[in-house]
């Protein structure tokens, strides 16, 4: 059962990186969950890059509030409509791409991830359904990595893990709750 598992898993992620599926690596960047008891976490930017081109389209308060003139420290008082603009801008960009698959790190709760923002969205007014790809759209690279290597890989299920164990560089890796703080502050940078 295991090894039909894994050679799914496998034919999947071969998939998802030949070019004629034009994959979509799918991160963002919110408040901390861990701060918040009754609320959802406000979303900060959300970046999509296209596998195989490299071209990355970038959602976030800040660029919204931006094209509006609006300064860096004035976005805190109208924050939720910036984040309202970004989140419709990005369920146009859902529709339009229901056929891409989206790869995603560990997005699959409600706290962070699609489930995450879906709510969030709701929460500012957007009808639901933001997110409109079909499920088998969506590929889990870290569930992914537990299924091909195993248990001793799953023992610490961590991005910054994956880039220590394949001597990636990790100059501009923010982890969780820094990661939330600073894209706050619009030190938020993608580089996936």
């Amino acid at each position: 059962m295991k090894n039909i598992k894994k050679e799914n898993g496998l034919r999947r992620f071969r998939e998802i990186l030949d070019p004629i599926n034009d994959a979509l690596i799918i991160h963002y960047s919110s408040e901390s969950y861990f701060d918040l008891k009754e609320s959802s976490p406000r979303i900060n930017a959300i970046a999509i890059k296209h596998l195989h081109t490299g071209q990355t389209k970038l959602f976030s308060v800040h660029k919204e509030a931006e094209v509006r003139g609006i300064s860096p420290e004035g976005i805190k008082e109208k924050y939720e409509v910036y984040e309202k603009d970004m989140l419709q801008k990005l369920k146009e960009y859902f529709s339009n791409h229901n056929n891409n698959y989206w790869v995603h790190w560990r997005m699959h709760n409600e706290h962070f991830g699609f489930e995450a923002i879906e709510r969030r969205a709701e929460v500012l007014g957007i009808s639901p359904p933001l997110i409109t790809a079909p499920s088998d759209k969506f590929f889990c690279l870290g569930d992914f990595f537990v299924t091909y290597f195993g248990r001793k890989y799953s023992n610490d299920l961590k991005f910054n893990v994956t880039i220590e164990r394949n001597s990636l560089s990790d100059s501009k890796f923010i982890k969780g709750k820094d990661e939330a703080e600073a894209s706050y502050h619009r030190i938020w940078c993608l580089n996936i």
